[in-house]
């Protein structure tokens, strides 16, 4: 089976689908559009792209970048001729493209994001979804408002960890002396996209910043003067660390706090399962998927921001108590949660 990928390069599960569908021994590609246009011109559109509606049609810049990785998407599908197309939320897609393609193949949906919630996108987008062979999600809450809205295939899946991207590492005497934390978090902020997000981020690691914190991202330095004892806390990396290079930076960590976006109602996100790969203890925002999925063993979770802080510090005060947790958690997800298992499963019910 031919497989096309719309999955950008940075995102860890690009990686996962594809070993996974290639060691089912599926021919795979993908396309990044990201990679259709030089670094200044996606530097632009992601620098405006917060930017209303009204006023990015009349620079035009968005509405051309968007035409042309919807010709490329095009020019690929009808030279490759693949069974399924798997996009990852919606990666510029547009609804005219999307029926163009279901006509050459199948296509499905991955969601990371909630699609009823967006902002700032064309309007048809949603009709996209609804017209899609199937929808999947991590979050039951999207995959209960599009069997609301009358889509019957959505369902949910779980990728769990491709160990070939997320391992544990023994690090080196040089990388301990130079990532070593207690607590880490990895990732950008969002301030031109989606301000309220931004703040609530501020805030959820706000509530660390007494502890022996280290985060690593890009965006930061604008709330400097709003969060300043957090900012103290910020690496700015002048390049974009690589799946081993963060593998190495988790490991030297004992435990990554996770706060769930805007388009994470019920849903457990993604770096979670990463965390487990790497063999860091995640203690996650809760949400209620989190006691559905992991019906055996328990993330940590946090339900009271005023509390993030003591349950973060018994862990790092607690080896055993740890490293438990981690080795529970990983042995619970190799067990139920596989790339190869989710990757049958979405074959499964899109072609069955």
């Amino acid at each position: 089976m031919k497989i096309l990928l719309l999955i950008p390069e940075k995102y860890t599960i690009l990686n996962t689908f594809k070993n996974a569908f290639e060691d089912l021994e599926h021919q795979v590609t993908y396309i990044d559009y990201h990679n259709c246009f030089p670094k200044w011109q996606n530097r632009i559109i992601t620098k405006t792209i917060g930017l209303p509606r009204r006023i990015k049609d009349k620079i035009k810049i968005h509405k051309h970048y968007r035409k042309e990785i919807n010709r490329k998407y095009l020019e690929a599908v009808y030279s490759y001729k693949p069974d399924l197309v798997l996009v990852y939320n919606d990666q510029y897609l547009n609804y005219k493209t999307a029926l163009e393609i279901k006509n050459i193949s199948k296509l499905a949906f991955i969601l990371g994001d909630n699609p009823f919630f967006f902002h700032n996108h064309p309007s048809d987008e949603l009709g996209m979804y609804l017209n899609a062979d199937f929808v999947f999600s991590a979050d039951s809450f999207i995959t209960e408002s599009f069997k609301k809205a009358g889509l019957k295939n959505a369902d949910q899946i779980y990728l769990g960890y491709d160990p070939s991207i997320c391992y544990t590492k023994e690090p080196t005497n040089e990388e301990k002396l130079k990532y070593t934390k207690d607590v880490v978090m990895i990732g950008r902020l969002y301030p031109s996209i989606l301000s309220s997000w931004t703040y609530k981020r501020l805030w959820f690691y706000h509530q660390f910043r007494k502890l022996d914190l280290k985060i690593y991202g890009h965006g930061w330095n604008k709330y400097k003067n709003d969060f300043p004892e957090l900012f103290r806390k910020v690496v700015n990396p002048d390049h974009y660390l690589p799946f081993d290079e963060v593998n190495t930076i988790l490991s030297c960590c004992k435990v990554y706090p996770i706060d769930a976006n805007p388009g994470i109602i019920n849903g457990i996100h993604l770096r979670v399962f990463d965390c487990i790969g790497t063999g860091i203890l995640p203690v996650a925002e809760h949400t209620k998927d989190l006691d559905k999925v992991f019906d055996e063993v328990k993330v940590p979770s946090i339900k009271n921001y005023n509390h993030a802080a003591s349950i973060v510090d018994e862990f790092i005060q607690n080896d055993s108590l740890r490293e438990r947790r981690v080795n529970e958690l990983k042995e619970f997800t190799n067990s139920r949660f596989t790339p190869k298992k989710t990757v049958n499963k979405i074959l499964n019910m899109v072609f069955n």
